[in-house]
Formats: structure tokens, sequence, C-alpha cells
């Protein structure tokens, strides 16, 4: 049966990378069978209204992206058989500055 989602082994994220611009509502999705964390730069999501997790966390919403919302995301789980997840998604700002974004661009591959 296709759900429409795209599908992994064990599991995925998407969209891998967003390039907004301040202001704009983002959304990542986490397609995986087991309980989930989402994190940001590799400890936990900011305490704050901006950001939502809609049951069963799967969903990250962030509300009016600004300058400290850029950076790395990652989708981290476990299954009921003890295998571990985790999926990188990045969230960049635009700019204005060509090379910001190229540097922004860049670091994605480092």
């Amino acid at each position: 049966m296709y759900s429409g989602y795209p599908t992994a082994a064990i599991g995925s994220v998407y969209p891998t990378s967003i390039l907004a611009k301040r202001k704009d509502n983002v959304q990542f999705n986490c397609i995986f069978n087991g309980d989930i964390e989402w994190k940001f730069e590799g400890g936990a999501l900011p305490d704050n209204a901006k950001t939502q997790l809609s049951p069963p966390n799967h969903k990250l919403v962030i509300s009016k992206v600004n300058n400290d919302n850029h950076g790395k995301y990652s989708c981290e789980g476990v299954t009921a058989t003890n295998v571990q997840f985790k999926e990188i998604a990045w969230l960049i700002l635009k700019s204005n500055n060509r090379r910001t974004i190229f540097i922004a661009l860049i670091n994605l591959f480092v």
C-alpha cells in the first residue's frame, strides 16, 4: 500500500533541508516505527511556543523562524527490538548575502 510518504529500511526524515526566510513557518517529518525524539544541535529542542510537535512527535513545526532556529535538527529513536535510528535535517535561513548562504550550504556536507 502506497502512503505517499518516503520510505526507508528503518526510517527517514523529510525534507532533509529547508532554505527559509525569516518569519516563515517550516515543517520536518520523521517516518519511523517506534518512539522518537527531535533534537536541535545535538541537545533538546528550544522550549518555546515557536516549536511544536504533533503527536506522536513525528512532525516538527517551527513557527516564524529566525536566526536562533538556524541549524541541525535530528530525529532519533529506538524500535521495540532495540534498532536505533537517527536522521539529520537542516534549517538554513535565506540571506541577502550570497556568501552567507554558500557557507551554510557547504556546512551541510562537512
